[in-house]
């Protein structure tokens, strides 16, 4: 995903997250509020490279460890079992 914003975009969406969340303009925001908005905006843009990544990979096909991120080998559940001789 591309982080790279406007910086128009990037306040347009604090403001937003301002008005929805405190019910203020960024005018009469204390810094407090205004540092909350900001994370606010970027954690849905983190959300939102999560999901593309998670879609990309799903559409390719790619086993990924949740924990950390390394490609994982065949499923248990595609291994047939094999019997005791």
């Amino acid at each position: 995903m591309n982080y790279r914003l406007p910086i128009n975009t990037i306040k347009e969406q604090i403001e937003a997250k301002l008005q929805h969340n405190f019910g203020l303009t960024l005018e009469n925001a204390t810094d407090d509020q205004c540092y909350k908005a900001v994370v606010l905006v970027v954690r849905d843009l983190m959300v939102k490279g999560y999901l593309e990544f998670k879609k990309r990979a799903e559409e390719t096909h790619t086993k990924l460890l949740p924990l950390h991120g390394i490609p994982d080998g065949t499923l248990p559940e595609e291994q047939p079992v094999q019997p005791w001789d």
